[in-house]
């Protein structure tokens, strides 16, 4: 069976807003198809999901960014994950996939936020992170019973070695890996999505850490210069204690 995983286009038909004008611009605005230049990162879930996908289905990554997407091009599965700032381009996206006949699956923050709303674009979402119900979905997909909606029982545990599978990514077209040593956050602010999304503060392991940035440096983005973007809300919040031992990510890190 054959996955594909889609970053949708940050660029098209997005709200005019300011403040969405500044994040774009800190991550990928505009797109690579219309200036050429490299991009921000690459969203980690697409990479990692392929990572937890068993070797008996055929993944492949697609960024609209910087390539366009042939709708009809033979593929079984089609995820998209977004935020909400996003989400027009996403439902978009996930429409033509599903006129084309393509099972669609959504998820994400926004997704996690507004389920029933992406239910109407979609034929499964995920709520929540999907680390432990991905597989879960795969197995029910074969089985020709999949469900709705995906929601795990507990958060996923970060003592898992998970190493993304950026060989499936163009990591040329992009300025820096993405690293995550955590999930989460120490506090719950009313207007943040974080605690609802991937809840407390939950680290991984430093060792995994290391391994997931050495990694990363199979792919670098340009010859002799590695960058990583560390895709944490709290960064060392709780590593960096008495044995200050988060302070080695950075040394493995400039090695």
């Amino acid at each position: 069976m054959k996955i594909l995983l889609v970053a949708p286009d940050i660029s098209s038909k997005q709200e005019n807003h300011n403040d969405f004008i500044y994040f774009s611009s800190l991550v990928n605005k505009p797109s690579k198809k219309q200036t050429g230049h490299k991009l921000g990162v690459l969203p980690l879930a697409l990479p990692t999901l392929a990572a937890l996908t068993p070797p008996e289905f055929d993944v492949r990554i697609i960024d609209e960014n910087i390539e366009d997407i042939d709708f009809n091009a033979p593929v079984d599965i089609v995820g998209i994950t977004f935020l909400t700032c996003f989400a027009r381009q996403g439902y978009e996206l996930a429409d033509r996939f599903r006129d084309a006949g393509v099972y669609v699956a959504l998820g994400g923050v926004h997704v996690t936020m507004c389920p029933e709303e992406a239910l109407q674009h979609a034929d499964t979402v995920f709520v929540g992170e999907a680390d432990d119900t991905w597989e879960v979905f795969l197995n029910d997909f074969k089985r020709g019973r999949p469900r709705r909606l995906y929601k795990p029982e507990k958060r996923p545990d970060l003592t898992r070695l998970v190493i993304p599978r950026w060989d499936l990514v163009k990591n040329e077209h992009y300025r820096s890996n993405l690293v995550q040593t955590s999930r989460g956050c120490y506090f719950d602010c009313d207007f943040c999505s974080v605690p609802r999304y991937v809840g407390p503060l939950r680290n991984k392991p430093v060792e995994n850490d290391i391994k997931e940035i050495k990694a990363t440096k199979n792919y670098g983005r340009v010859p002799g210069i590695h960058y990583v973007y560390f895709a944490d809300e709290e960064i060392n919040v709780d590593k960096i204690n008495g044995d200050r031992q988060g302070f080695r990510l950075f040394r493995v890190y400039l090695l």
